[in-house]
């Protein structure tokens, strides 16, 4: 049995909402965060860290990776590089802002070609091929979905 403790909402905790299944996302500016390196090689942060980085075309990010993307994956990052998520990351969310007031949570951090290189985006697993599945099991817990009503 899950035993559920209320969580207090306020001005640094609020819900995260669940992608729409039939958006495309590619062209949003995302927000990744994490407490993995600083940089390829370098130290493990101490601090909670965050990067924007455009979300890619499925089409870009497989001309980066040829044959090593999936329908389950997406790229986000610059083709220059320097901003980038790195080791110790992995598992951590990627989310757009939609509306202005409502953050999505579109991507799990998965994995890259180093960290911040040049040709070589993250890539993130589709949070869109769980949401459903998941969003019908916290329907079991909660009287309302989460992002009804939401301002930030």
């Amino acid at each position: 049995m899950i035993i559920m403790n209320p969580i207090n909402l306020n001005d640094r905790v609020k819900p995260i909402c669940f992608p729409d299944l039939s958006k495309d996302y590619s062209g949003f500016v995302a927000v990744t965060t994490g407490w993995g390196f600083l940089s390829e090689g370098g130290p493990l942060s101490s601090v909670l860290n965050e990067v924007e980085v455009p979300i890619l075309t499925f089409e870009e990010c497989n001309s980066y990776y040829p044959g090593r993307i999936t329908d389950s994956m997406f790229c986000a990052g610059y083709p220059e590089g320097g901003k980038d998520r790195c080791t110790g990351d992995i598992g951590g969310p990627l989310v757009v802002r939609e509306d202005d007031d409502v953050w999505v949570l579109v991507g799990v951090t998965s994995w890259g070609d180093g960290c911040g290189q040049p040709d070589a985006p993250g890539v993130y697993a589709k949070f869109a091929l769980v949401a459903g599945e998941l969003s019908s099991y916290v329907a079991q817990y909660s009287s309302s979905n989460a992002c009804d009503n939401v301002s930030y």
